[in-house]
């Protein structure tokens, strides 16, 4: 039997999931994070189970954005050191970044970049893109790559 657990997290028995007696009767279930989830009993299209099974990291979010870049600037927003944060929870993906320069007219693009980016990771269903302005971006937070590919001292 499969259960599906919230948006797109499939489990293959009630067990996994610590299914209390209590919330049986509900459908819901606690999970060791104290979140309680609707669950539903589901059949899975074939190859369906290994899409939705894929699990969101923090390290498939930050090689995303590596696919994301400031047009004025050819290095990818992390090697800039403008991703300061990202949280996952569920399928929802929060990234908070900052940009080179506070009067930067490219802002509204390159955060709906990155939204859109972080839109096509499998399982992501919805992302918010905060841009903060503390602390202030500065040339040291660039990794050595992109100091070497602008020509700067690493």
């Amino acid at each position: 039997m499969v259960y599906q657990i919230g948006a797109g997290i499939y489990a293959q028995s009630e067990a996994s999931y610590h299914l209390s007696a209590k919330n049986k009767a509900s459908g819901s279930l606690d999970t060791p994070s104290g979140k309680e989830y609707l669950i539903h009993r589901t059949t899975l299209e074939p190859g369906m189970e290994e899409q939705n099974t894929a699990a969101i990291s923090e390290a498939v979010i930050y090689d995303a954005l590596r696919e994301c870049y400031d047009p004025e600037i050819p290095v990818n927003l992390v090697d800039l050191g403008l991703i300061y944060d990202v949280k996952i929870i569920d399928d929802w993906v929060g990234v908070k970044m900052t940009l080179t320069s506070p009067g930067c007219g490219m802002s509204g693009i390159i955060s709906q970049n990155v939204r859109n980016r972080v839109l096509k990771v499998p399982g992501v269903k919805d992302a918010d893109v905060r841009i903060v302005w503390q602390p202030a971006w500065s040339p040291s937070m660039m990794s050595g790559e992109a100091k070497k590919k602008l020509g700067m001292p690493a």
